[in-house]
Protein backbone atom coordinates (compact mmCIF):
# COMPACT_ATOMS: atom_id res chain seq x y z
CA UNK A 1 0.00 0.00 0.00
CA UNK A 2 2.88 2.39 0.77
CA UNK A 3 4.39 1.81 -2.69
CA UNK A 4 1.10 2.74 -4.36
CA UNK A 5 0.87 5.92 -2.28
CA UNK A 6 4.43 6.92 -3.20
CA UNK A 7 3.72 6.29 -6.89
CA UNK A 8 0.67 8.56 -6.70
CA UNK A 9 2.70 11.32 -5.06
CA UNK A 10 5.48 11.03 -7.62
CA UNK A 11 3.00 10.98 -10.52
CA UNK A 12 1.16 14.06 -9.27
CA UNK A 13 4.41 15.97 -8.77
CA UNK A 14 5.67 14.99 -12.22
CA UNK A 15 2.44 16.12 -13.87
CA UNK A 16 2.75 19.52 -12.17
CA UNK A 17 6.34 19.85 -13.40
CA UNK A 18 5.39 19.07 -17.01
CA UNK A 19 4.70 22.21 -19.03
CA UNK A 20 1.42 22.66 -20.84
CA UNK A 21 1.39 22.54 -24.63
CA UNK A 22 1.10 26.33 -24.85
CA UNK A 23 3.96 26.81 -22.37
CA UNK A 24 6.16 24.45 -24.39
CA UNK A 25 5.36 26.17 -27.69
CA UNK A 26 6.00 29.60 -26.15
CA UNK A 27 9.35 28.39 -24.86
CA UNK A 28 10.27 26.99 -28.28
CA UNK A 29 9.34 30.37 -29.80
CA UNK A 30 11.78 32.16 -27.46
CA UNK A 31 8.85 33.65 -25.54
CA UNK A 32 7.47 35.41 -28.63
CA UNK A 33 3.66 35.12 -28.60
CA UNK A 34 1.64 34.08 -31.66
CA UNK A 35 4.45 31.94 -33.12
CA UNK A 36 2.84 28.58 -32.31
CA UNK A 37 1.80 27.87 -35.89
CA UNK A 38 5.30 28.59 -37.21
CA UNK A 39 6.85 26.34 -34.55
CA UNK A 40 4.45 23.48 -35.35
CA UNK A 41 5.13 23.80 -39.10
CA UNK A 42 8.88 23.79 -38.49
CA UNK A 43 8.58 20.74 -36.25
CA UNK A 44 6.51 18.93 -38.88
CA UNK A 45 9.08 19.75 -41.57
CA UNK A 46 11.92 18.54 -39.34
CA UNK A 47 10.11 15.27 -38.61
CA UNK A 48 9.44 14.71 -42.30
CA UNK A 49 13.12 15.20 -43.10
CA UNK A 50 14.15 12.99 -40.19
CA UNK A 51 11.89 10.18 -41.46
CA UNK A 52 13.49 10.46 -44.91
CA UNK A 53 16.98 10.22 -43.39
CA UNK A 54 16.05 7.23 -41.25
CA UNK A 55 14.61 5.47 -44.30
CA UNK A 56 17.83 6.12 -46.25
CA UNK A 57 19.93 4.76 -43.37
CA UNK A 58 17.67 1.73 -43.00
CA UNK A 59 17.99 0.99 -46.73
CA UNK A 60 21.76 1.40 -46.55
CA UNK A 61 22.00 -1.01 -43.61
CA UNK A 62 19.79 -3.55 -45.38
CA UNK A 63 21.67 -3.25 -48.70
CA UNK A 64 25.04 -3.89 -47.08
CA UNK A 65 23.80 -6.38 -44.47
CA UNK A 66 25.08 -4.21 -41.62
CA UNK A 67 22.34 -5.19 -39.19
CA UNK A 68 24.08 -8.46 -38.34
CA UNK A 69 24.36 -9.31 -34.66
CA UNK A 70 27.70 -10.91 -33.85
CA UNK A 71 27.98 -13.13 -30.78
CA UNK A 72 31.48 -13.37 -29.37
Amino acid sequence: MVGWHNNCLISSRMSRMTPTCSQLLLSLADDEPDKEEIILCNMELSLTNLKKNVLILKTFYNDYNLEVITIV
